[in-house]
């Protein structure tokens, strides 16, 4: 296995390590994920990285942690089952904007659903993240039943799209 990012948390299994990079596919990722869909979440915050990846595990997803937007990166293009990015705005070395329009800009990632989670409060930094290419945008701290019940809304949304 290579050497991991030095912001990467928790990373996919050595056999997705191993695999080339290709076009994720949000069917192949939910449908072959023995437990669930394959979530990142990217937060610089323990406590909210910690929150979010338990919420997530206790209702079936799999989760991968980034504390960084440039380990997020690394993990979404080293993986083909990534299924969703939960994306905090407010990192070092890379900040979630930053990764959004990388992802977008970029043909194996561009349909990657995208999440934002930021404390951010303004409803400027909402619309230019829509309009940059999130799908949803959810504000801390979060609410455990609203923020579950977007991540099902932003992965349901993603497979009808690509049925």
């Amino acid at each position: 296995a290579s050497a991991r990012p030095s912001g990467v948390v928790a990373a996919a299994s050595a056999a997705e390590e191993s695999a080339a990079p290709s076009v994720p596919s949000i069917a192949s990722a939910v449908s072959a994920a023995p437990q669930g869909p394959h979530v990142v979440v990217a937060d610089d915050d323990p406590t909210s990285r910690a929150i979010a990846t338990a919420l997530l595990k206790k209702n079936g997803y799999v989760v991968s942690q980034a504390a960084d937007g440039a380990a997020a990166l690394e993990l979404i293009r080293g993986s083909s089952t990534m299924a969703l990015l939960v994306l905090d705005l407010d990192m070092p070395k890379m900040s979630g904007e930053q990764v959004l329009a990388k992802l977008r800009a970029d043909v194996r990632t561009s349909t990657l659903p995208v999440l934002v989670l930021t404390g951010a409060t303004d409803s400027d930094t909402e619309v230019r993240m829509m309009d940059a290419g999130a799908d949803d945008y959810v504000r801390k701290p979060l609410e455990p039943e609203r923020f579950v019940a977007r991540v099902r809304a932003v992965l349901k949304r993603a497979l009808l799209q690509r049925a």
